[in-house]
């Protein structure tokens, strides 16, 4: 294999680049900063949050939802339950905290470096039908579930009206 195979500079040099630097990575975020402005422009509650992403860590979620609940599961592996918050505050639901580098060893020589670290903040606004006092979280193997329950006699979904014409 040469050096081009192998992704390694052809100078020999061994220093690992940040994968952040990578134009793939530049264009990833460029798009998804685009898409976020574009969808930023109507209120859809369940996926117009606001985010901060630093140094890349980005925790991946789900929402989900039924007639008695709102479910959020958040991963973030490799971080302990003391190492990120979750609270509620004006209608949303935070979740921030900072998975923080842990370095190899100085006589190690690094090779590749995939893992992201840093600061994340991830803001999911609340409809006014959740019950704001039965929420319940749990955190177990790097995954963080939340369920927030809907309030009895919650407004139904909107319907759909048939105009005449």
């Amino acid at each position: 294999m040469n050096h081009k195979e192998l992704g390694s500079p052809p100078n020999g040099d061994r220093g690992v680049r940040p994968e952040f630097n990578h134009p793939m990575y530049r264009l990833e975020k460029e798009l998804s900063e685009v898409m976020q402005g574009f969808f930023s422009r109507w209120d859809v509650p369940l996926f117009d949050t606001e985010e901060k992403v630093v140094e890349g860590f980005h925790p991946r979620m789900d929402i989900s939802e039924d007639v008695t609940a709102l479910y959020v599961a958040v991963e973030l592996p490799g971080l302990a339950d003391d190492e990120f918050e979750v609270s509620l505050g004006d209608q949303t639901l935070t979740i921030a905290g900072e998975k923080k580098r842990r370095s190899a060893p100085v006589e190690r020589q690094l090779h590749r470096r995939e893992r992201a670290f840093g600061s994340f903040r991830r803001v999911i606004p609340l409809r006014d039908d959740v019950e704001l006092e039965g929420i319940r979280a749990a955190y177990e193997n790097g995954l963080l579930e939340i369920v927030l329950p809907r309030r009895r006699g919650a407004p139904k979904p909107a319907q759909h009206i048939p105009v005449r014409r």
